[in-house]
């Protein structure tokens, strides 16, 4: 599924929003921001590689903030974080 369709499924539930939008999506763009990084350098485009580094830092403090809230929000609710992302 895409972003902005997860976005829109979510959007009855915060712990939900948090788990799919940020600490799946975004995080998929950690996984593979650094190679395609690599690439561009391969390729010469350095530009483009200092850009996707940019947004790779921007990434690194969405999913870190996604989890924070997701951890907070599940231990005010006396969640398990854990089988409750699953």
């Amino acid at each position: 599924e895409g972003l902005w369709e997860s976005a829109s499924e979510t959007a009855h539930c915060l712990k939900a929003r948090l788990a799919i939008v940020h600490m799946v999506h975004e995080a998929r763009g950690l996984d593979v921001t650094p190679k395609t990084m690599q690439k561009m350098k391969s390729l010469g485009d350095k530009d483009s590689a200092a850009l996707l580094n940019t947004i790779y830092q921007e990434e690194i403090t969405h999913v870190e903030a996604g989890c924070r809230w997701f951890t907070h929000i599940c231990e005010k609710e006396g969640l398990d974080q854990f089988p409750y992302f699953h």
